[in-house]
C-alpha cells in the first residue's frame, strides 16, 4: 500500500466545517495538502495538514506560526488562509484558498525550460512585491524556492499570469530569526533548501534580515531566465552550502547576453556574498518596474567600474593582494590577464600553470589537462590477462574488456589530492557539526539514512567514543577504508571538492610519460602510474599483494609493516607519479564520480567526460580504480577498471578528491 494511499484512507472523508476532504494533492516536509471541496456549493479549499499529530514540539511550533504569520498577510501574489484548527485526532490543519494553477516548474518546463525577459519581469515584479510586504510586516520566508511558487490565471494581473507564494512554514519573525538565524534546528538540521539559500543561512549565521529572501529571489530569477543556477550545478547538499559562501555567481550575460545590462547589474547585487551589500527587497520591486517600464538605465555594477582591460587587470592583483576573500580568485584574473598580454601561446600556458601550481591549495597537486588516450587496446587487454594467470588461477578476461573502448579524451586542468584521505582526516570530518551523523550497532555511520562508513574493529582505523571520532593512533595516516561512495563523496564537499571523474583518475595515472606539463601535444602514456622506465610494479615498491597466499605476503617480515593490510599514505617507494601523487597504483582502490557502465559509454568529442547516474541495470555501481594491498600487480596498471556499488562498504577500498582550479576550496 503506497504512501498516498494510506493518507488518503486516513483522511478522505473528514469534514473541516463547510468542507470535505476529498483527494491528497501534495506533501512536504511537514504537511500534506488535500482537496478540500464545499459541501453545499461549487467552491474549494486546500487543506494542509501536520501529518503526524504525535509530532514534537517543534514541528507543531513551526506549523501554528505559519498560521499566525498567514493571519498577518494580505495580497494578490500571496496565499490566503482562511480557517485553522485542529481535527478530532488531535491533527492540525489550515485551510487555504485552492489555486488553479500548476507549480512553476511546471509552467517553466512547459515553455521549453526558460522564460522570455518580459515573463521573468512580470513574474519576479510580482514576487518582489508580495516579500516587500512580508518584510514590512517584519517576516523572513527564509525557504523561497521554485517548487514554493505557483502560476495562476488572474484576468487582473498584467499578461493573466500571477506567481503566489506558498510554504511558511520555516518563516519567522524578524525577531526571532535574529535570535535563531539559520541555525541548526534541534535536531541537528539546517533549516532551508541548500540549492537556494543565502551565504548567510549557510553559516548559520546568528542573525538574518530580508536580504536573506533578496539573495534567493536573485537565484531564481537567474534560472527562470537562463535555465541554469548561477553556480555549477553540483550533486550534494553540502557542495551547495560550500558554493554560496565561497564560490562567484557566474554572470547573467554568460548565458542571456540579450539581457539588459541594468538586469545584470540588479541580479548581481542580488546575489552578493554579503547580506548588507544587497538592496532592499523594496528596491528590487522597483528596479524591476523600471525595467518593465523600459526607463531603465544600462547602469553598471557598482563594483565593476569602468576602465580599460589592463586596469582592470592591474586592479584585480590589488584587489587579490589587499583582500583575502578574493584569493580564490586569482587562477581565473592570472588567466584572463595573461590571454591579453600574450595571446593563446605556448608561453603563456607555461605562465597559466606556472600561476596555477603557485595557488596549489594545501595537499593537492596540479595535474594540467591535455588530450590523451584512454583505455587499453586488445594488445594490451591480452597481455594484461596473461599477466594475470602468472598470479592467479581465477582470471576472467571480461574483468580487462571493461577498458574498451579505447578512445582520446580532452581533459582541463585540476588539482588532485597528493595522497589518499587518511583515516585521522575522515574522522575530522565526521566531527563537523553541519552534517548531524547518527550511529548504529556501535559502528554503524549515517547522516539521515545514507551510510557513510563502518567503523568494525577490525577494519576500521576509525573509533566512536562518548559523541566523537578519533583515528586510532596506530592507524591516523593510513587511508581510510569501510566508507561507502556517498561517504566519500560528502567529504569531498564538505572539503570544498569533488570526487574526480574516471577520465581525470586516469590521466594523473598516466602522466608519468607526459615530457612537459606544458605542452598541449600527445605524449607516450605510462603503463603505470610512475615513468615507463621505473619498470613493473615492485613488492618493495607499491603496496599490493599482500594477503596470505599473494605474491609480496613472503615479502613481509622484511618490509618495515606488522599485518598485510594498507600503510601510511605517500611511504611507497615506487608509487608515486613526477607530479608526486601517492598511492594511484597500491595500497586501497579508490572511488571515483562516474557509474560504472560497459563498454565506456560514447562520449562524443570527450571533453570533460562523466558518467552520470542513469535508470540502466547497472544503477548503483560505481567505478573504482588503482589497485590494493589485497590485489596482485596486474591491478595496479593505470588503465584497469573495476566497481562496486554505492552503498556498499570494503576493506580495500578508499578515495581522495579533485578540485577546479577556479574554483578551489578555501586555503587553510
Amino acid at each position: 500500500m503506497t504512501r498516498q494511499t494510506v493518507l488518503e484512507q486516513k483522511y478522505c472523508g473528514q469534514e473541516i466545517g463547510s468542507f470535505r476532504l476529498v483527494k491528497l494533492i501534495g506533501e512536504g516536509g511537514m504537511g500534506a495538502v488535500f482537496l478540500g471541496e464545499h459541501k453545499s456549493v461549487d467552491l474549494r479549499a486546500a487543506v494542509k495538514l501536520l501529518r503526524d499529530p504525535l509530532a514534537d514540539e517543534t514541528a507543531i511550533g513551526r506549523f501554528r506560526e505559519e498560521a499566525k504569520l498567514l493571519s498577518r498577510l494580505d495580497h494578490p501574489s500571496l496565499v490566503r488562509l482562511n480557517d485553522c484548527g485542529a481535527l478530532p485526532d488531535g491533527t492540525l490543519y489550515l485551510q487555504m484558498e485552492y489555486l488553479h494553477g500548476q507549480p512553476l516548474p511546471a509552467y517553466v518546463q512547459s515553455q521549453g525550460g526558460r522564460l522570455p525577459l518580459s515573463t521573468v519581469l512580470l513574474f519576479g515584479r510580482q514576487m518582489a512585491s508580495a516579500l516587500a510586504s512580508v518584510h514590512e510586516q517584519g517576516i523572513l520566508h527564509r525557504d523561497l524556492k521554485p517548487s514554493n511558487l505557483y502560476v495562476i490565471p488572474d484576468r487582473e494581473a498584467p499578461g493573466g499570469l500571477r506567481v503566489k507564494i506558498l510554504d511558511f512554514g520555516i518563516a519567522k519573525l524578524r525577531s526571532s530569526a535574529t535570535q535563531s538565524g539559520a541555525a541548526p534546528s534541534a535536531s541537528g538540521q539546517l533549516l532551508g533548501t541548500p540549492r537556494y539559500m543565502s551565504p548567510e543561512q549557510c553559516e548559520g549565521a546568528a542573525e538574518l534580515d530580508d536580504r536573506s529572501d533578496v539573495y534567493s529571489l536573485g537565484l531564481i530569477l537567474f534560472e527562470l531566465l537562463t535555465g541554469e543556477s548561477p553556480y555549477p550545478e553540483p550533486q550534494e547538499p553540502m557542495a551547495w552550502l560550500y558554493a554560496h559562501v565561497e564560490k562567484r555567481p557566474r554572470s547573467l550575460h554568460q548565458f542571456a547576453a540579450e539581457a539588459p545590462q541594468a538586469l545584470a547589474a540588479l541580479l548581481s547585487e542580488m546575489l552578493d556574498k554579503l547580506a548588507n551589500q544587497r538592496p532592499a527587497m523594496q528596491v528590487v520591486e522597483e528596479r524591476l518596474a523600471a525595467l518593465q517600464n523600459g526607463t531603465a538605465s544600462a547602469k553598471i555594477p557598482r563594483h565593476m567600474p569602468r576602465a580599460t582591460p589592463w586596469l582592470l587587470a592591474a586592479g584585480g592583483v590589488v584587489l587579490f593582494i589587499a583582500m583575502g576573500s578574493l584569493v580564490r580568485a586569482w587562477p581565473v584574473a592570472i588567466s584572463s590577464w595573461l590571454r591579453g598580454a600574450f595571446g593563446s601561446s605556448e608561453k603563456e600556458r607555461r605562465m597559466r600553470i606556472a600561476a596555477m601550481q603557485a595557488r596549489e591549495p594545501k595537499g593537492t597537486v596540479l595535474v594540467p589537462g591535455g588530450r590523451f588516450v584512454m583505455g587499453s587496446n586488445e594488445a594490451e587487454i591480452e597481455a594484461a590477462f596473461l599477466d594475470c594467470q602468472r598470479h592467479r588461477n581465477d582470471c576472467r578476461r571480461d574483468e580487462y574488456e571493461r577498458e574498451r573502448p579505447q578512445r582520446v579524451v580532452t581533459l582541463s586542468d585540476f588539482y588532485l589530492d597528493s595522497h589518499e584521505v587518511t583515516n585521522d582526516e575522515y574522522a575530522s570530518f565526521l566531527n563537523l557539526p553541519l552534517r548531524p551523523t547518527h550511529v548504529e550497532q556501535e559502528r554503524l555511520v549515517y547522516t539521515d539514512r545514507m551510510l557513510l562508513v563502518d567503523l568494525h574493529p577490525k577494519a576500521s582505523g576509525i573509533t566512536y567514543q562518548d559523541g566523537r571520532f578519533a583515528a586510532r593512533p596506530e592507524a591516523a595516516r593510513k587511508p581510510v577504508v569501510q566508507v561507502t561512495w556517498h561517504g566519500a563523496q560528502q567529504y569531498c564537499a564538505a572539503q570544498g571538492k569533488r570526487l574526480p571523474t574516471e577520465a581525470e583518475w586516469e590521466l594523473a595515472a598516466r602522466s608519468g610519460g607526459r615530457p612537459s606539463l606544458a605542452s598541449e601535444k600527445a605524449f607516450t602514456p605510462s603503463p603505470w602510474p610512475w615513468s615507463p622506465d621505473g619498470g613493473p610494479p615492485r613488492c618493495e615498491g607499491v603496496v599490493m599483494a599482500r594477503s596470505p597466499g599473494q605474491s609480496c605476503h613472503a615479502m613481509l617480515a622484511s618490509l618495515p609493516i606488522s599485518s598485510p593490510g594498507p600503510a601510511d599514505v605517500g611511504t611507497a617507494s615506487q608509487d608515486r607519479t613526477p607530479q608526486s601523487i601517492f598511492d594511484l597504483a597500491g595500497n586501497v582502490r579508490e572511488w571515483v564520480e562516474d557509474e560504472y557502465r560497459v563498454p565506456y559509454p560514447d562520449c562524443g568529442n570527450c571533453q570533460n567526460p562523466r558518467v552520470s547516474a542513469s535508470a540502466d541495470a547497472t544503477a548503483g555501481m560505481r567505478i573504482v580504480r588503482g589497485g590494493s594491498f589485497q590485489q596482485e600487480p596486474t591491478a595496479t596498471r593505470s588503465a584497469g577498471r573495476s566497481r562496486w556499488k554505492a552503498d556498499y562498504l570494503a576493506t580495500g577500498i578508499g578515495f581522495r578528491c579533485a578540485a577546479n582550479p577556479e574554483s578551489p576550496p578555501p586555503t587553510q
